[in-house]
């Protein structure tokens, strides 16, 4: 009888931990939705970039970005850009993927691939993003206008 009662007892405590141990995540990867999201977000970049609001643009990217001096050359690079590149004259999406976890770690991670022609050259810029907030913002933004396409 008393081993039949620790046996009772033993999954009483598993009920109760089992919970706490398993971790209730959903991963979910490149949806249509999530790429539209994180395109929205990229999108409202490049209108600040086009009205040369080049302030507001700053607001799209994840404040830890601007905590060290490197990122003043990135600044100085936008402001730039139009100067010595032209006007975006297009912006087409080459290729993207998403993760969004749901559940009890919760996690996004967009990365859009696209071809920028400029009126003076073409070439490739790549946008990580993630969601901070309940609001995408861009963590990563890479072009490299020495290899031009």
């Amino acid at each position: 009888m008393k081993n039949e009662r620790f046996t009772l007892r033993q999954i009483i405590i598993l009920l109760i931990l089992m919970p706490t141990a398993c971790s209730y995540n959903r991963d979910y990867f490149n949806r249509e939705m999530d790429k539209n999201e994180a395109e929205m977000a990229v999108d409202h970049f490049y209108n600040f970039l086009g009205q040369k609001q080049y302030d507001s643009a700053f607001t799209c990217f994840h404040p830890d970005l601007w905590k060290s001096k490197e990122n003043e050359k990135f600044r100085n690079y936008l402001k730039n850009s139009n100067e010595q590149l032209g006007l975006i004259l297009e912006r087409k999406l080459d290729h993207w993927t998403t993760r969004v976890t749901i559940g009890y770690q919760p996690d996004t991670y967009y990365a859009l691939f696209y071809i920028v022609r400029y009126q003076k050259k073409e070439f490739k810029v790549s946008i990580i993003l993630k969601q901070l907030d309940d609001k995408i913002k861009i963590i990563s933004y890479q072009a490299d206008p020495d290899k031009f396409l």
